[in-house]
């Protein structure tokens, strides 16, 4: 059995969830895993209820976290054109001195102050999975919860669809 503690969530991050009663699950997987795809096995959950974490930074916002569902692909220009500003992702190196890692980047594991985007995609979905933090554990909850966790994220359509 996995313990909390070997996860990279603070341990007011899991009471928050308690004390709100929040439905939630812990995933160990057995093997590290690096894409959506690999995750959805491990956690044994279809692709679209993996989500995607990218970090983003822009001459304004110096980090933006953008989120979408794992059968979905980003469209950078629909963030440049919510925020209004050049919008880049943060290259490796950017990644790591967040201490962070990529391939397991969770919104609730990042020390910075962030904007957060969240593709509305994300919300036809009830139950969502996304990484913990480390690259052989996830978290699950209800998609509602996670948006409301986030605390005013917003809520655009982010992601490549076949009209553009």
């Amino acid at each position: 059995m996995l313990s909390l503690k070997q996860t990279s969530f603070t341990s007011d991050f899991i009471k928050d969830l308690k004390d709100r009663s929040i439905d939630f699950k812990i995933y160990h997987h057995k093997v590290n895993t690096f894409s959506c795809e690999q995750s959805a096995i491990e956690r044994s959950v279809m692709l679209n209820q993996t989500l995607k974490c990218m970090l983003g930074k822009s001459p304004e916002i110096p980090l933006i976290l953008l989120m979408l569902r794992g059968d979905h692909k980003l469209k950078i220009k629909k963030v440049r054109s919510l925020l209004n500003t050049r919008v880049t992702l943060l290259d490796d190196h950017e990644i790591i001195s967040l201490g962070l890692i990529k391939g397991a980047i969770s919104p609730f594991v990042i020390n910075k102050s962030y904007t957060a985007i969240i593709d509305d995609a994300v919300l036809e979905i009830e139950w969502m999975t996304f990484s913990a933090g480390k690259l052989n554990l996830g978290l699950g909850m209800p998609s509602c919860n996670l948006v409301e966790l986030l605390k005013n994220p917003k809520v655009a359509q982010i992601r490549s669809t076949s009209r553009n």
